[in-house]
């Protein structure tokens, strides 16, 4: 709990990024970044809101991309990755449409795409991100409602299509399955980005 308790402000300063913050550092944001998908009882003594936003922005992509690459099945990293993406799109939700915890919890992913979608007329890299956000949702419930969906093509080719949109910092050789886990965490950070600068304006 040191991490949290030192009455440090958030490290969202110029120049953070994952090649000059150190390792035990990076854990933590990683560890953070797991402990705002569960409970609020978390080790940090946190809420799950205030746990994502002790990540500095420039190190949102590489959170994600780091507990996602634990996993080696495709199926695995698909529903994980769906997971993550949904802790952005609720933050965006917060940050820049004032909802509530309860109202967000009502949400399905799709609802919260479709909440967002008006935002989407002056933002031009979330209209993007939300495209292919909902191409990935398609495949999440394809997985959950096919005995055999065969999705390994169709991720890999939308992989591609979100790298070949959104530049992201390359944290390993590119294979199959790391294309995706940079794909995830590409989107992620782009839809966590647009929130916040979004927010930081209307200040």
């Amino acid at each position: 709990m040191g991490f949290a308790s030192r009455g440090k402000a958030p490290l969202h300063s110029v120049g953070i990024s994952a090649a000059n913050v150190t390792k035990e550092a990076r854990g933590r944001y990683a560890q953070m970044l797991c402990g705002s998908l569960t409970s609020p009882g978390n080790t940090f003594g946190l809420t799950n809101t205030q746990q994502l936003r002790l990540i500095p922005p420039p190190l949102i992509d590489w959170a994600v991309w780091a507990n996602l690459d634990r996993y080696r099945d495709t199926e695995l990293i698909l529903l994980k990755g769906h997971l993550l993406l949904e802790v952005m799109l609720s933050e965006s939700l917060r940050a820049r449409l004032s909802r509530t915890e309860t109202q967000i919890r009502k949400l399905s992913f799709r609802e919260k795409l479709k909440a967002l979608a008006p935002l989407t007329e002056t933002d031009q890299a979330l209209a993007k991100a939300l495209k292919f956000l909902e191409q990935l949702n398609w495949l999440r419930n394809k997985l959950a409602h096919e005995p055999f969906p065969g999705i390994r093509t169709e991720l890999a080719t939308w992989s591609d299509q979100v790298l070949s949109v959104f530049a992201t910092r390359k944290h390993q050789r590119y294979t199959p399955r790391t294309r995706i886990t940079q794909a995830i965490s590409a989107l992620a950070k782009s839809v966590y980005e647009s929130a916040h600068s979004a927010a930081q304006l209307k200040r």
